[in-house]
């Protein structure tokens, strides 16, 4: 499992990145900030607003591209990088979280599907674009301190 993973600085690096992704997205989509220097021209495979577009350049206010980027970019470095001190039982930890993770989310989504309508549905959905990641680290996170706890005692 070790040569699958990145290398241990990634997982700073990747914290960094996640917090200014966040900062992105609260200032974006809280406070409602779109700063003009976000105006760009991009090429859009698909765009549609107010028409439908293929393989044009379009104006667009990148500021929801870029906190999101940021943050799906800093939870996977976090999610695929070593520990400081890796060691093989760490995979079976790894496959556990990935596990856990995976009936978590699912449960998430199908509760989602009778439980949140309307436009919040759409919101919870681009939630679970980051929710997997998320959860994994926290669930390996649990697992981790609990095993080091265990090894302790």
């Amino acid at each position: 499992m070790k040569k699958y993973l990145l290398p241990h600085f990634f997982q700073p690096a990747g914290l960094i990145i996640f917090l200014f992704g966040m900062v992105f997205s609260i200032l974006r989509f809280y406070a409602g900030i779109k700063p003009k220097f976000l105006d760009v021209k991009v090429f859009a495979l698909y765009s549609t607003y107010l028409d439908t577009k293929y393989f044009k350049t379009i104006s667009n206010n990148i500021g929801e591209e870029l906190s999101g980027f940021l943050t799906i970019l800093g939870l996977f470095l976090m999610t695929f990088s070593r520990e400081k001190n890796e060691i093989d039982h760490f995979s079976a930890l790894r496959l556990k979280a990935f596990m856990i993770t995976g009936y978590l989310w699912a449960a998430i989504i199908l509760a989602s599907f009778w439980l949140i309508f309307g436009l919040a549905f759409v919101n919870v959905m681009s939630l679970n674009l980051v929710l997997p990641l998320f959860l994994y680290i926290i669930i390996f996170r649990m697992l981790l301190y609990r095993d080091q706890q265990g090894s302790k005692a």
